[in-house]
C-alpha cells in the first residue's frame, strides 16, 4: 500500500491524475475538510487496485518512501516513486555538510506537497533536534513566521528565494539573533538574494543553495553563497 498526499490547494486535473494513476481506492480527508473521516472513492477504483496488486511485476523494485507528483509546467504532472534509500542518503549527506544537531530548532512552514518539507519534517527527527510548526496556512504570512522563529529561536531555516527576498522585508538588522543559517531551493539564488540578507539581518549569515528535481530525492547539489561568490 502506497500513499499519495494532496494539498486542498491541488488543483482538479491533479486530483483526478492521481486517481486514474495510483487506483486509489479511499482517500482520508482532514478535520478542515469534511472532519476526519475514511471512505470509499468507488467499486472501480477498489477494482483496479486489485487488478495491479495481481499484476505485479517479477523485479523487485526499491522500498519507495512517498510517490510525489510533479507541478505539470513542462506537461502532465508526473508521479516520482521516491526510495526511502535516497531519502536516507540525503539526510544523511545534508545534515554532514549544513551541520545539524540536537541542539538545532527547525522551523517547519513548507506545505506538505512540496518536496523540499520533506527535510523540515523528517531531519528533526533524523538528528534529534527540536520542530517548530507554523500553522496551516500561515507560511506566506510573514510576519506569523518571523514572530514564530524569533519567539522559538529558530537556527535553522528554509526558503524557495523569491519568498526569502518578500521575508526580508519584514526584518531589520538584530531581528532572529539564533538563526545560524538558511538554504533554499527550488528557483535561481541571485547574487540579490545574498546581498538583501546580509543588508537586512546586519550580518553575513550562511546561506546554501541546494538543487534537485523531484525524481532525484528532493536536493542532490550544495553551494555554499558567501558575500564574495
Amino acid at each position: 500500500m502506497q500513499a499519495q498526499l494532496l494539498g486542498a490547494s491541488s488543483p482538479c486535473e491533479t486530483v483526478v491524475l492521481v486517481d486514474e494513476r495510483c487506483a486509489v481506492a479511499d482517500v482520508l480527508l482532514s478535520k478542515a475538510l469534511a472532519g476526519p473521516k475514511l471512505f470509499p472513492v468507488r467499486d472501480a477504483a477498489k477494482a483496479r487496485m486489485a487488478q495491479a496488486t495481481e499484476e505485479r511485476p517479477c523485479w523487485n523494485p526499491p522500498e519507495v518512501m512517498y510517490i510525489m507528483y510533479t507541478s505539470g509546467s513542462t506537461g502532465k504532472p508526473k508521479g516520482c516513486l521516491v526510495p526511502t534509500s535516497g531519502v536516507w542518503h540525503r539526510f544523511g549527506w545534508g545534515t554532514k555538510l549544513l551541520g545539524f544537531d540536537a541542539s538545532d530548532i527547525f522551523i517547519l512552514k513548507t506545505p506538505s506537497t512540496f518536496d523540499c518539507s520533506i527535510p523540515e519534517m523528517w531531519v528533526p527527527m533524523y538528528v534529534g533536534c527540536t520542530s517548530v510548526i507554523v500553522p496551516d496556512g500561515q507560511h506566506l504570512d510573514f510576519e506569523v513566521v518571523r514572530e514564530t522563529m524569533s519567539r522559538s529561536r529558530v537556527t535553522v531555516a528554509h526558503f524557495v528565494p523569491s519568498v526569502l527576498s518578500l521575508f526580508l522585508d519584514f526584518v531589520s538588522p538584530g531581528d532572529l539573533p539564533a538563526l545560524r543559517q538558511i538554504s533554499c531551493t527550488g528557483e535561481a539564488l541571485l547574487l540579490s538574494h545574498r546581498e538583501k540578507l546580509t543588508k537586512k539581518l546586519g550580518r553575513a549569515l550562511p546561506l546554501y543553495n541546494l538543487y534537485g528535481p523531484t525524481e532525484a530525492a528532493i536536493e542532490v547539489t550544495y553551494f555554499d553563497a558567501k558575500d564574495d561568490t
